[in-house]
């Protein structure tokens, strides 16, 4: 757990180049196919290869890990955990605010960076590493958008990863180490404080959605304002 946190805040914090995807991927494949003589399977843990993906991504294109400390809302609004009105209705006015006054671009990204890890359910595997990062060696250059290097920091991204593989993680711990990445994200605590237990729940469902519930509607209506108001406010 300590390390997959480590390993988020060195990205944020170096900012190494996506070479390191590439790299990652083929180092891994050579081990898997040489030494352990086991064939890449394309089609196994796709939701988690998803969520790996969009984690990612979300990162390149806004370059800040604040973005996970709203966690919370969007798993308790999107997987529909009843009897969390209240605390939805709390969460989703401070997350209003807060994509209010951000660009629309930070907005996407927040958006797809706390949707990918709320669908990364299990343990990120070697083969879902191989792909996941196969996938991303692709398009992380095409957003970072920048010259090709490969220094200490791409090296110490490449061994991060590979010591991520299999590691045991909890999404709401992950979520509350990311408020103390920006200055105003330490409030965001607090309201963690409302709904502790949210993961608990999202896993005693088995990770599948509420049936017949419409908590999604309250995200769904912020980002559409958002959306008006980007377009009208010009």
């Amino acid at each position: 757990m300590t390390w997959i946190v480590l390993h988020w805040v060195f990205l944020f914090i170096c900012k190494p180049h996506a070479l390191f995807h590439a790299i990652t991927a083929i180092l891994l494949y050579i081990f898997q196919s040489c030494v352990m003589k086991k064939k890449l399977q394309w089609k196994k843990d796709l939701q988690v290869t998803l969520g790996v993906v969009l984690m990612y991504i979300g990162f390149y294109i806004s370059g800040e890990l604040w973005h996970f400390s709203l966690l919370p809302f969007w798993g308790i609004s999107i997987i529909g955990l009843r009897s969390k009105i209240v605390t939805v209705v709390i969460f989703g006015i401070a997350t209003g605010l807060v994509l209010h006054f951000i660009v629309l671009k930070e907005v996407l990204a927040h958006v797809i960076m706390n949707i990918g890890r709320l669908i990364r359910i299990r343990n990120v595997t070697l083969n879902t590493t191989i792909i996941s990062h196969t996938i991303l060696a692709g398009i992380g250059p095409l957003i970072q958008y920048r010259s090709i290097v490969f220094t200490r920091r791409e090296l110490l991204a490449v061994i991060s990863t590979i010591h991520m593989i299999d590691k045991n993680e909890r999404m709401d711990i992950f979520s509350l180490c990311m408020c103390y990445t920006h200055f105003f994200a330490l409030l965001v605590p607090l309201l963690h404080l409302l709904t502790l237990n949210w993961f608990n729940y999202y896993e005693n469902n088995h990770f599948y959605l509420v049936k017949r519930q419409y908590l999604f509607v309250i995200p769904i209506g912020i980002l559409v304002e958002r959306l008006i108001y980007a377009v009208l406010g010009k």
